[in-house]
């Protein structure tokens, strides 16, 4: 019986029946139904709507029904007529969250408008929090059926699309109808009289607000951690010359305890609408709030006080990085708090371009464009106008194609218990995929490293690319004597191809890879798993060691300098030197997070590594780090390993586009300062080794060599990295890019690449490396100047040199 639409239970099952019924009746082509579930008095956008609507046309009816948040009760007369409301209005107008509205399928010709409450677009929210704590899953209804959304600039239309997933044509940037009163300097004069004698402020006294954002996964359990400011020194630095005004976000119910004994600190958050608190603000303190966007708008200095920035874009993340929003100083402690509020700055060019970026539909006249636009020229329009909502979220916004249809119920649980299986892969089980191919001098030992780990549960998918030797011989042995050993035999297509035909098939709740001739570390299995079960991180990575004619060596300095110590629940923006560890078979992945955002291997490729890794590292909540050592990386004596063929062409030239997709990822996922981490660390490890092949490099491999260095090198200096790169490595590029081989040649046989050997000056605060070529006139001489990571290894600190 429950699944039968005329017999759905409780309230919502109420409000269908309402719904359908009201339905037969004809549809109100100037009635405005205005929705809130986070406000009990009509306020905010809303508010700007309908007085511009009553105003200048009187004709249209307008029904309101609101209720403080979602846990209030809703009066039993607005449970009567909401739904029939809902049915019989031609436009539905709400500013936030309404789950109520979801589960209805509005009909034909009517309009359900989003005047989203926030300006801008700075942290995600609806479908921009897929794989984030809190976000929908791919079959929720929410955010689902808007045909129209309004933004303060055309430039995050897209954004909007995504959060709503709705075609980028319904999104409007028609700006933010609340702004209008920042164009108003009558109004916004007043209204900062009005605050200030409201709460005492005497006219010689600064006024500070402080507006952060809540934090936890949305209304329900929002709330804010006081412990992130001193308040005690805040207090002691504004004396009585500054007065804090702190404005909580709506949704956070228990107030801090910070006002006793501190009367420059006034609690303004009973104010349901923050405009004429920003009109009476001469500084702006808030953390991630869109706040930022209409204060913006007066030109006045904002910090961004941000002690657990990298907690909160693991768990919130931002549709831009970070940098972009910065229209004033960020500070972490209380004491950079108190300094940037003592000498505050106003970068008018910053605010300048922040603003046409996020607010350039914002002039005054938003409200009067969204009643005239979404509302009276549709009034008369035939229900064939209203535009479908696309459904489900998983075709780009705003891409061409038929909109497909709200799914039906038991779509919707089909998708559910789809999703509840791909969820029930065998907790606990570690799947390893091991591509093989011609491989029997290594191969049995590669898969006994693996069986015989100390965590057993385990599955191990060895797939033989057509081998011609004798692995498969002894894959057939291995398998007889154990059976979580698979072997699979496929057509030779790659490396890469044969990791993705193991995915697969793979049906563990971790995942991990391990090269055919390298050797798992005993109980690295075991210390990997009991990390991500702690932390609840998305994967893990270890270090490795080498193995050079069967000795295990330490490996490269850049790798244990790396993983320095172990790491958990850390994000690639607050930890970006991880970055250099940039291989496969150092990580365990939580199955769930791979599918998600990194899914397969791109074919084909010697280096493709790097570009998981980049969709790894740059998709990642949180990522844990072992200190220890997990996979002993072999170097085979006849060099026929993909890793030590560095001097073909082919593989210079996969180096170099791997690179590049690396960083293009990254700069997309993770931001700028992530990605240039990782440039900077191409251009001091990756490509540095490259350009030891030079001595016996033929014509074509040095014309390969040059093209990568000079496309890498103009981006380091462009992004402003060049002076961060090795003097020795910069001098080399700077050859390579002039095409000067000979020279190129004569500086590494004269031993160049090892700058320890030779002598060194300091002059003033620079130290000076006398590398090959330094007496040369046509050698540019700041090239010879030490990086900074250079003088610091180099030269002693004072502290250093005292002891």
């Amino acid at each position: 019986m429950r699944a039968l639409p005329l017999f759905r239970p409780g309230r919502y099952g109420r409000a269908w029946l309402i719904f359908s019924l009201a339905k037969l009746l004809p549809l109100k082509r100037r009635q405005v139904l205005v929705l809130s579930d986070s406000r009990a008095v009509l306020s905010g956008n809303l508010e700007f709507i309908v007085r511009e609507l009553t105003a200048t046309h009187p004709e249209f009816t307008v029904r309101t029904v609101l209720r403080a948040n979602l846990s209030a009760q809703r009066h039993w007369r607005d449970a009567i007529r909401l739904p029939y409301l809902i049915a019989t209005s031609k436009f539905i107008v709400v500013d936030d969250f309404i789950p109520y509205v979801y589960r209805l399928t509005m009909r034909e010709g009517a309009h359900l408008i989003q005047a989203w409450h926030a300006a801008g677009a700075f942290k995600r929210v609806g479908y921009s929090r897929r794989g984030l704590p809190g976000g929908p899953a791919e079959d929720s209804i929410t955010h689902r059926g808007y045909t129209d959304a309004i933004v303060s600039s055309e430039r995050i239309r897209r954004d909007y699309a995504e959060a709503f997933w709705m075609p980028i044509e319904g999104v409007h940037a028609l700006g933010v109808p609340r702004t209008d009163v920042f164009f108003d300097p009558d109004h916004a004069a007043a209204a900062r009289a009005r605050v200030r004698a409201q709460y005492g402020i005497r006219d010689e006294q600064r006024v500070v607000l402080y507006a952060p954002t809540f934090r936890g996964n949305g209304q329900r359990v929002a709330y804010f951690d006081p412990a992130i400011i001193d308040w005690d020194a805040l207090a002691a630095a504004f004396g009585d010359h500054t007065v804090l005004l702190v404005k909580m976000h709506p949704f956070v119910r228990e107030a801090p305890d910070i006002y006793s004994d501190r009367p420059q600190f006034v609690d303004v958050s009973a104010e349901r609408e923050i405009n004429e608190l920003l009109f009476a603000a001469d500084a702006l303190v808030t953390d991630y709030s869109s706040v930022i966007f209409e204060y913006a708008l007066l030109r006045r200095p904002i910090v961004f006080h941000v002690p657990d920035l990298e907690d909160y874009q693991g768990a919130r993340d931002f549709y831009y990085p970070f940098e972009r929003y910065l229209a004033g100083p960020v500070t972490r402690t209380t004491a950079e708090l108190i300094e940037a509020l003592a000498r505050p700055e106003l970068d008018t060019a910053a605010l300048d371009r922040f603003v046409a970026d996020f607010m350039a539909a914002c002039d005054g006249r938003s409200s009067e464009r969204f009643v005239e636009r979404l509302i009276v020229a549709r009034a008369d329009e035939p229900a064939s106008a209203r535009p479908t909502p696309v459904w489900p979220p998983s075709a780009l916004p705003g891409q061409p194609g038929a909109p497909i249809p709200r799914p039906s119920t038991v779509q919707r649980a089909l998708a559910r218990l789809g999703r509840a299986i791909r969820r029930e892969r065998q907790p606990g089980l570690v799947s390893t995929i091991v591509p093989a191919y011609n491989v029997e001098s290594y191969i049995e030992e590669a898969v006994r490293s693996v069986l015989d780990q100390s965590h057993r549960r385990l599955e191990v998918i060895v797939v033989d690319d057509s081998s011609t030797d004798g692995t498969p011989a002894i894959l057939k042995r291995l398998a007889k004597e154990d059976r979580r050993l698979r072997v699979y035999r496929r057509p030779n297509g790659g490396v890469n191809r044969a990791r993705n035909y193991g995915l697969h098939r793979a049906k563990g709740q971790y995942l991990t890879f391990l090269d055919s001739d390298d050797v798992l570390l005993p109980g690295a299995y075991a210390e990997m798993v009991a990390s991500l079960k702690r932390s609840g991180s998305d994967f893990v990575v270890g270090s490795y060691e080498r193995i050079r004619d069967g000795e295990l060596e330490p490996p490269r300095v850049w790798i244990t300098n790396a993983h320095n110590k172990d790491r958990e629940h850390f994000t690639v923006r607050g930890y970006p030197r991880v970055l250099v560890n940039a291989v496969q078979w150092s990580k365990m992945y939580v199955r769930s997070f791979w599918d998600d955002y990194v899914k397969t291997f791109p074919e084909p490729g010697f280096y493709q590594d790097q570009v998981v890794s980049a969709k790894a590292y740059g998709s990642a909540r949180h990522i844990d780090m072992l200190q220890r050592p997990v996979v002993g990386w072999r170097l085979r004596e006849d060099r026929s390993s993909m890793t030590q063929q560095l001097g073909t062409v082919a593989n210079l030239r996969d180096r170099f586009s791997t690179a590049r997709e690396a960083v293009r990822i990254l700069r997309e996922r993770a931001g700028d300062a992530v990605a240039d981490t990782r440039l900077l660390q191409l251009l001091r490890f990756d490509f540095g080794t490259t350009t030891g092949r030079l001595v016996d490099a033929d014509d074509a491999y040095w014309a390969q060599l040059r093209s990568g260095i000079r496309e890498f090198a103009a981006m380091a200096r462009e992004r402003g990295v060049w002076e961060e790169i090795s003097a020795q490595h910069r001098i080399l590029f700077f050859l390579i890019e002039e095409d000067r081989r000979a020279d190129a040649v004569e500086f590494t046989e004269r031993g160049g690449r090892e700058p320890a050997d030779f002598p060194m000056e300091v002059v003033g605060d620079d130290l000076w490396i006398h590398l090959p070529l330094w007496e040369r006139d046509d050698v540019p001489r700041e090239l010879f100047r030490a990086s900074p990571i250079q003088r610091d290894q180099y030269l002693p600190t004072p502290d250093a040199a005292e002891e």
